[in-house]
């Protein structure tokens, strides 16, 4: 997570400086060139995190319950993830119909297990 929060974040840096040098310094075909291809980074980071994501959050959420030994609770998922609980929640119901995980009922307490 903490690679994609410093991808988001140097590109926005790179869009807000290269937009500042070109209000500032006025147009020169450099200056527009480097914003033009800032937007189109940004785009296209934009484009691939939505595509890709999902997978990314899900094999997260794989590796998480995998380094378990007796399984995890739901909470534990999210805390060890660092994920938000609706796309752990989305991750685990992709995970179990595609069963790469199960359920199982421990002292009332659901546990998400991953196969063997």
């Amino acid at each position: 997570m903490k690679t994609l929060t410093d991808i988001d974040t140097t590109i926005d840096a790179l869009k807000e400086v290269s937009s500042n040098a070109l209000l500032k310094h006025g147009f020169s075909r450099s200056r527009q060139r480097i914003f033009d291809l800032s937007k189109s980074l940004d785009q296209t980071w934009q484009d691939y995190k939505a595509i890709h994501g999902k997978t990314y959050y899900k094999e997260l959420t794989l590796f998480v319950i995998t380094r378990s030994a007796l399984g995890l609770r739901y909470k534990s998922i999210i805390k060890r993830s660092g994920l938000k609980g609706v796309v752990v929640h989305d991750c685990l119901t992709e995970l179990l119909n595609e069963k790469l995980i199960y359920k199982k009922t421990i002292d009332m307490k659901l546990i998400y297990c991953a196969k063997k």
